[in-house]
């Protein structure tokens, strides 16, 4: 296993634009959701939220196992697989080179169990 952690380039290098008011993209997303279920149904609308990700690669295997996200007072926020949400990147059919465009910083296991042990902040 791999153990590491990155701020995602998106997060300080773009702006997403809103589509709140775009009525045909909205409109799109709900036939959507309705047909095809979400993998991360509690976390779906907060993903913009994390600013740190924690990830842990199987590199026998080639995918990401478990996930962890913080907010920006690094508060646990997200993490996968986590009861009927499957997980953002575990989601992903990235493999570890396409992590290393992000800036990671390693892990140990011990550091990530740490993590992967704390409750996760009530999102309102």
């Amino acid at each position: 296993m791999i153990y590491f952690k990155f701020s995602p380039s998106w997060r300080k290098n773009k702006v997403r634009k809103s589509r709140s008011h775009d009525f045909f993209y909205i409109f799109i997303e709900r036939v959507l959701s309705l047909l095809v279920p979400k993998a991360n149904p509690d976390f779906y609308s907060i993903y913009d939220k994390v600013v740190t990700w924690l990830i842990e690669y199987d590199d026998a295997k080639g995918y990401v196992n478990r996930e962890f996200g913080l907010d920006e007072n690094l508060q646990p926020i997200v993490k996968g697989p986590y009861e009927k949400n499957l997980g953002f990147w575990i989601d992903s059919d990235m493999i570890y080179e396409d992590f290393l465009k992000f800036k990671l910083q390693m892990l140990s296991e011990p550091c990530f169990e740490e993590y992967w042990q704390m409750e996760l902040k009530e999102q309102h």
